[in-house]
């Protein structure tokens, strides 16, 4: 029993585990459809960065668009990215700006490094004097040497030199750290780095690591940088399931940037290859790094996708292979299904006559049914008949209310006469035995409003209907119509004088004409409205 328990626990856990990898592994794959989109964006951005730049005379303002351009290129072409450093050093010495020439060496350095040019990258940097460079510049200094010597350390031929690199990488990120602003992304990123490369302590990097994810926006090359580097913990702690959605999210936000620099999607390529079960995805993740890495014109990217490429490439062919001898198999057995046709063919002609029998027996059953079918509108024609006789009852209503408001207005005529002739005795037995106030206008009108929204409830959205768009009208409490849509109610319901809608709804005869002025300037078929209003809700739901 407990070894039946455990394999029914793994192969829960199996099932699950496959299907979050699936998930963000589509979710991937939605982001690689969005490329060419994102890609637009990008040129367009980088298209108004350029034309700003060549418009501009003055030349801080054209200095600092240099600086922006170089930024922008950094991640998605390597050559523009250093065509742009170059004009940035160019155009700050010749204005004499320090600042900005320091900077773009510095930039040049971070470029080389990243193209493998590490002894030009160390050349730019001892161009520096880094005792005059400021406090933001002596902080990007640190940040370009960390990641000079960080490349040097993975990809240096030179073992002997490893350590060398290595303790100069560890000093660089320290400095860095010391520089950063500790309220910055940036910081927490250092000392995420800092934990993982010089303390070793990789749980409190995870912790720092993850923190920090949560403050940044999907959109961004720390947020790709960050959940890369937790990817490659849950790899570390054999957490396959978290190392797929990690390595998803960096390639995601490499996807959406757009990063053309990227590692994640290569990570994810070698991942679905070696577990075998999907090669066409493998190999079109390699192939979008391979695409990635050819724009970019990164020549490290492209030399260490060629390494992987031949072997998803072989598996893919090999895949090919074997659909081609599947598709023969097919052919054949497609032969012997058309003979299998040919001979049911026969058998159902035959079956033909058996057919026709049934059509009799069903023509029959069509008559049964037309049969019902007049039962069904006869049905129907109740139906209309019992709206016509609730619509009836509604104007009964209506009429009764009318003669009822008008009699109060007779009565109120009386009660002033009667004080006019000081005949205040009989005044106040009138008023003690009945009288119509305000109270009772309301309880007529919420009544009013209640028992035509019963009889019909799509009367708003339907009137609405006949209106302009940003003229719609909507109700603040359910059951409750304005004072245009009462007008109109009455005038649903045949009511067609101003006089007695006026007297129905207690409001002055101008106050009618204006509300029915107002709302046929807000129709769309204006000549047409009013009769329009009297056919809606004919059919009552």
């Amino acid at each position: 029993m407990p070894r039946l328990i455990v394999f029914f626990l793994s192969v829960v856990f199996g099932c699950s585990t496959a299907f979050a990898d699936n998930y963000w592994l589509d979710r991937l794959d939605e982001a690689i459809q969005e490329r060419k989109q994102v890609q637009k964006q990008k040129e367009r951005k980088l298209s108004v960065l350029l034309k700003t730049v060549n418009s501009l005379n003055d030349g801080k303002a054209k200095l600092h668009i240099t600086d922006s351009l170089y930024k922008e290129y950094f991640t998605f072409r390597y050559d523009s990215a250093m065509a742009w450093a170059e004009r940035e050093k160019n155009l700050a010495a010749r204005l004499g700006d320090d600042y900005y020439r320091q900077l773009a060496i510095i930039h040049q350095a971070y470029l080389c490094a990243l193209g493998g040019y590490y002894a030009e990258g160390e050349h730019n940097l001892q161009m520096l004097d880094t005792v005059k460079l400021n406090h933001q510049l002596r902080y990007e200094y640190h940040m370009a040497r960390f990641w000079l010597y960080m490349f040097c350390d993975q990809y240096s031929s030179n073992k002997s030199l490893k350590p060398v690199y290595r303790q100069k990488m560890k000093e660089s990120l320290m400095a860095a750290l010391n520089l950063a602003d500790k309220q910055s992304p940036e910081y927490l990123y250092l000392e995420g780095q800092m934990y993982a490369i010089v303390r070793k302590d990789q749980k409190t990097a995870f912790r720092v690591r993850s923190n920090l994810i949560r403050r940044l926006p999907v959109r961004s090359k720390l947020y790709a940088s960050t959940a890369y580097d937790l990817a490659w913990y849950y790899k570390s702690q054999a957490n396959k399931g978290k190392y797929v959605e990690w390595c998803c999210r960096a390639a995601i936000s490499d996807m959406l940037t757009p990063l053309k620099e990227n590692l994640a999607i290569q990570e994810l390529a070698m991942y679905v290859f070696e577990k075998g079960d999907n090669i066409d995805r493998a190999t079109r993740y390699i192939y979008v790094a391979m695409e990635d890495a050819q724009f970019f014109g990164d020549r490290l990217r492209i030399l260490e996708i060629a390494h992987k490429f031949p072997t998803i490439l072989s598996a893919y062919t090999e895949k090919i292979q074997g659909q081609k001898s599947r598709i023969s198999f097919g052919l054949v057995l497609l032969a012997i299904l058309s003979i299998i046709v040919l001979l049911s063919l026969i058998f159902i002609k035959k079956q033909n006559n058996l057919l026709s029998l049934h059509k009799l027996r069903l023509e029959r059953m069509n008559n049964k049914l037309e049969r019902t079918n007049g039962q069904l509108q006869e049905s129907n024609e109740r139906l209309e008949d019992t709206n016509r006789k609730r619509e009836g009852l509604a104007q009964l209503y209506i009429d009764l209310c009318a003669k009822y408001i008008d009699k109060l207005k007779k009565y109120q005529t009386l009660v002033k006469r009667k004080i006019k002739t000081n005949q205040s005795q009989d005044l106040l037995t009138m008023i003690t035995s009945s009288r119509i106030s305000e109270e009772d206008a309301a309880t007529f009108i919420h009544r009013f409003d209640r028992a035509f929204l019963d009889l019909y409830p799509s009367f708003i959205t339907e009137f609405n209907g006949l209106l302009l768009p940003s003229a719609q009208i909507s109700v603040s409490l359910p059951h409750e119509l304005t004072p245009e849509l009462r007008i109109y109610a009455l005038m649903r319901l045949g009511v067609k004088g101003n006089q007695e809608i006026a007297d129905l709804l207690f409001l002055s005869l101008q106050t009618i004409y204006n509300y029915r002025s107002m709302m046929k300037g807000r129709a769309i078929h204006k000549e047409t409205f009013e009769e329009d209003v009297r056919k809606l809700c004919t059919v009552i739901k």
